[in-house]
């Protein structure tokens, strides 16, 4: 099972966020965020981050809502804002 702040990273990052954007935005650092992305990959199986994201976003895991700009990073953002499910709160 992924942990909320996995699957917000994956979901930033499926947003299009890079991961220098998306530790900034959470107030960690880069390499956490990698750590995550790593952790999030071995769980997944995945062999790398853009098949982590893919895998996720099939099982439903995470719900990428990008931003107008495309980009979409905030350090207040709780995991109901990028969870779908009976957890999720919208």
């Amino acid at each position: 099972m992924l942990s909320d702040r996995e699957l917000q990273v994956l979901a930033l990052l499926a947003n299009g966020n890079t991961s220098a954007e998306t530790a900034a935005g959470l107030g960690i650092s880069k390499r956490t965020i990698e750590d995550h992305v790593r952790h999030a990959c071995a769980k997944l199986g995945a062999l790398n981050r853009v098949q982590a994201v893919a895998l996720a976003s099939k099982a439903g895991l995470i719900d990428p809502q990008p931003a107008a700009s495309g980009r979409y990073c905030n350090a207040s953002m709780n995991h109901g804002d990028v969870l779908r499910g009976p957890n999720a709160s919208r």
